[in-house]
This record gives C-alpha cells, sequence and structure tokens, in this order.
C-alpha cells in the first residue's frame, strides 16, 4: 500500500474506528451500515485485485458510476494501490468517456492525471489561447471560423477531432495572418475546453424548452424544487435560483449540491433519476429561461 496518502490516513482509520460507523447509505428501501472495518476488508479486496489484474503505482484508473457508496469504495482501492482515479461521469456521451480514459495517459504510457473537464476552465483557456479571436460560441467572438455553439450543430467527439485535424492547415494560415501563435494544449486543457463546449451545445441537437419542462416534471425534479412557487419546498426555486443561470453554473450546481441532493432523495424515498445529455441540455435551456426579462409563465415553446 501506498505510504504518506490518503492511503495512510485511510487505512489509519480502519485500524483505530474498526467497529464505528462509516457509510450507512439505502438498500432496497432499507438503510444500511457498514463499519469502517467491513468498508476496509472490502477496499483491501479490491485494491488486491487491481495489483492482480497489473495495475502499477501511478496507474490511471477509470471510475465510471453514479454516486453511491460503491464509488467510495472504489477510490479508495485505487488510491491504496498506488493508483489515479480518473472519474467519468455516466451521463458522458461514448466519445467523452473515450477521450477523458485515453487522455489519462500520454504518449510514453507514462500516466498523467487529467480528470473531467470543467466548463469554467475551458471558457477562460478558449479566451486566453486565442480560440475565441477566430471563433464564436452562442455570438460571442470574432467570426473568422464557425460559431462553435450555434444552435443544432451535432458531431461527435471523434468527428470534432476529426475536423480540428483536417482543417489545421488552413487555421494556422488564418493565425499566421492575424500574428496569432498556434496555442498548445495539455489533455487537460483539452478536457476543460471541450467541457465549455459540450455545456454550450456543441455536441448536442438544438436544446428544446417545452422538453425540458416536461423532463422536470417527469424527473421529479419538483419533488424538492419549485418552479415560481409552484412545487417541493426542500430546496430552492428554480425560477430565483443563481445557479441556474447557465449550463455550465447549472453543471456545477449539480455537482457541487449531489451530496446534499442525493441525501434529501433518499429520506423522500425518491429514485435518484438517470439523464442522458440531450435531456440535460433541454432541463438547462429551460431552467436558464426562467430567470429572463420577459420569460413566458406559460409552457415555452
Amino acid at each position: 500500500m501506498a505510504d504518506g496518502t490518503l492511503a495512510k490516513m485511510f487505512w489509519s482509520r480502519v485500524e483505530k474506528s474498526g467497529d464505528r460507523p462509516a457509510q450507512m447509505f439505502k438498500q432496497n428501501g432499507v438503510w444500511k451500515t457498514l463499519t469502517w472495518r467491513e468498508v476496509g476488508e472490502t477496499v483491501r479486496e479490491v485494491a488486491l485485485g487491481l495489483i492482480a489484474l497489473g495495475r502499477q503505482k501511478g496507474d490511471a484508473i477509470a471510475l465510471l458510476s453514479s454516486s453511491r457508496a460503491e464509488w467510495v469504495q472504489a477510490d479508495f482501492a485505487i488510491f491504496s494501490a498506488g493508483c489515479i482515479t480518473v472519474p467519468v461521469y455516466p451521463s458522458y456521451p461514448p466519445d467523452l468517456i473515450a477521450y477523458v480514459v485515453e487522455a489519462a495517459k500520454d504518449a510514453d504510457g507514462e500516466t498523467a492525471q487529467v480528470v473531467p473537464g470543467t466548463p469554467e476552465r475551458g471558457e477562460k483557456l478558449f479566451a486566453e489561447r486565442q480560440c475565441v479571436a477566430c471563433h464564436s460560441v452562442g455570438g460571442k467572438g470574432a467570426k473568422v471560423g464557425p460559431d462553435l455553439g450555434r444552435s443544432g450543430h451535432h458531431v461527435s467527439l471523434t468527428r470534432f477531432g476529426a475536423l480540428m485535424w483536417n482543417h489545421g492547415p488552413a487555421m494556422w494560415a488564418k493565425m499566421r495572418e492575424r500574428s496569432i501563435e498556434v496555442p498548445t494544449l495539455a489533455g487537460q486543457d483539452m478536457a476543460d475546453i471541450l467541457a465549455y463546449l459540450y455545456v454550450s451545445r456543441y455536441f448536442d441537437r438544438a436544446a428544446s424548452r417545452a422538453r425540458g419542462q416536461t423532463l422536470i416534471q417527469g424527473k421529479g425534479c419538483t419533488a424538492c424544487h419549485a418552479v415560481r412557487g409552484k412545487g417541493g419546498k426542500l430546496a430552492a426555486d428554480f425560477a430565483t435560483s443563481s445557479v441556474v443561470g447557465s449550463p455550465a453554473s447549472l453543471i456545477a450546481g449539480m455537482w457541487n449540491h449531489a451530496v446534499y441532493m442525493e441525501a434529501k432523495a433518499q429520506t423522500q424515498d425518491i429514485a435518484w433519476p438517470a439523464l442522458k445529455g440531450q435531456e440535460l441540455a433541454d432541463i438547462a435551456a429551460y431552467l436558464t429561461s426562467l430567470g429572463k426579462p420577459g420569460a413566458p409563465k406559460s409552457r415555452p415553446k
């Protein structure tokens, strides 16, 4: 096991708090408690299994799972084996999952920690690396190249990579004309930029506010949240929340409050909703429309 790391802290806690509760979760409608010793036994088995499979210190291991007790156990096992956890969101499209997994290794086969991109960092990099000098996103930026956030523009991640490759010479020529240095992008930089373009709907079909409003009801969101005073009272009203002002802030808010939301869902015996990428785009379109001046109060078109 790795020394002087989170792994050492975890195993020290297992030794000191063996029979004390470590995890509580609902299983088949019944609350279940695992002690630190029980969690440690599971973590040890998984860590030894990873080592038996040939995983070595510093290897990156993708962890694709929704929020659950086993995610934490797997994470403990990965860093106990001296490896690096690469978290992957289940809602990511297959192309983006493949990119995150492959980007966790450099050309020499040595690992480099690349975590799922952050849209806010991606937006900043998009400006800093002068992408915005040629491209706009949602109408903001230059018009030399195509708008990368225009409605209805849908490509896969591999198609996006092919477009970058095929148009490389033309893009470099335009950069030279405008005295712009060709940017160098690390794996994490690209993950962040892709996350920014993803929430800007570059990889999605055109979003629908009408579908988003239906999904808010159908996915059980209004059991906890209200919309203009109608709905649940356990969480913020979507119409007045500062979190839903943009797709990027909405996704950040979902992540930051996920643990709290999961606990509330369990106490209310509400199933954790699964969302596809297009569904989230539709929900974001509806929620961001609520705070706009003059936004219709009736069913959106």
